[in-house]
């Protein structure tokens, strides 16, 4: 049987669907380089795969997701896109000032909303996916990204609330009003061909090469992410850590001892059965952690399922006095003060 990419019509064919999605997607997340040399890899990952996936959009940005996660944490420049809405500069969408106004609150009301929850809200309205679809990208079943999502709605609609006596408008709308990538053209039929081509034409216009992809990820990381996805099943990993309660001697200087900490990681609590609470790993900030941990119950914490919280730990116990905690703006600009911008879970 014939391998249906095997033709390179058909692939080209394929790459034209997917190409825009999953370059507006980087857009939003990483420097114009970067963004350009990720969706370059995503497409060659597809192209070796050599299978056309039944849901390619959300199959491509799964893939591409991966690999942004991997150059962000190579070079150590990882940036949440909650940060990254107060530097991308807005679309140039507004007419007025009232309008302006209307959509600083709809990112301040983003900014508020848990990252677990907010990405499937950028998914779903910048990117215009269904929870089906956010499962795939987010490696998650269906019925987790569909819960997460009406969490997102749930959170975003009292912050726009609390802002305003009305919402002013349909929630999508809303949200695409500040889609960092709104003003960005599509794909032109010259630049498909030169991702395509895998190089640069000596016409194209010149591009910054990340360093990451120059060190040689190459076919390696190709076959790595291939290898990694084609299942599709998005198990968690069977990776994980064992933690004790946390301890009790609070510091002067809570900076400092959070900088002490050999791990510091967000995760959702997903079961607690006979004082072992079992958590999935959503967010790393410091050290090498799996996507799934155990912690012994203990004092300073009351746990509870399905709540989101942040955890530094050091020598397998949890720091306390505030510092281990359900997700919090305060506790994460703590975190991110400390530690930097995190990176993604399983």
């Amino acid at each position: 049987m014939q391998d249906p990419l095997a033709d390179p019509e058909r692939f080209a064919v394929l790459a034209a669907t997917v190409a825009d999605p999953v370059r507006r997607y980087l857009w939003r997340r990483a420097d114009a380089g970067t963004a350009d040399d990720v969706l370059a890899l995503t497409i060659a990952v597809l192209r070796e795969r050599r299978i056309a996936p039944p849901d390619p959009v959300a199959q491509a940005l799964a893939i591409a997701r991966a690999l942004l996660r991997n150059a962000l944490r190579g070079q150590r420049r990882q940036s949440l896109l909650s940060q990254r809405l107060a530097l991308v500069e807005p679309p140039q969408l507004q007419t007025d000032e009232e309008s302006r106004r209307l959509h600083d609150r709809v990112r301040l009301a983003l900014s508020r909303v848990a990252e677990s929850d907010a990405e499937p809200l950028r998914l779903w309205a910048w990117d215009g996916l269904d929870a089906h679809a956010i499962g795939i990208v987010l490696g998650m079943p269906e019925e987790d990204a569909t819960d997460r999502l009406e969490r997102g709605r749930r959170r975003i609609g009292q912050e726009l609330l609390r802002g305003s006596p009305e919402r002013d408008g349909d929630l999508r709308a809303l949200l695409r009003a500040i889609d960092p990538a709104a003003s960005l053209p599509p794909l032109s039929d010259r630049e498909l061909a030169v991702v395509l081509a895998g190089t640069d034409r000596d016409d194209a216009p010149p591009r910054r090469r990340s360093p990451w992809l120059i060190a040689g990820v190459g076919a390696l990381a190709v076959a790595a992410i291939a290898s990694l996805l084609l299942p599709l099943a998005f198990a968690l990993a069977t990776s994980s850590a064992r933690l004790s309660g946390a301890t009790n001697s609070c510091p002067a200087d809570p900076a400092a001892a959070l900088a002490s900490a050999q791990v510091a990681f967000r995760a959702e609590v997903r079961s607690i059965d006979d004082g072992t609470v079992e958590l999935r790993v959503l967010e790393r900030f410091a050290g090498e952690v799996g996507d799934s941990v155990t912690v012994t119950q203990g004092r300073g914490v009351t746990w509870q399922t399905g709540t989101d919280y942040l955890l530094a730990a050091d020598e397998n116990a949890l720091l306390g006095c505030g510092l281990t905690g359900p997700s919090s703006p305060e506790l994460t600009g703590l975190y991110e003060d400390v530690f930097g911008a995190g990176t993604g879970g399983a």
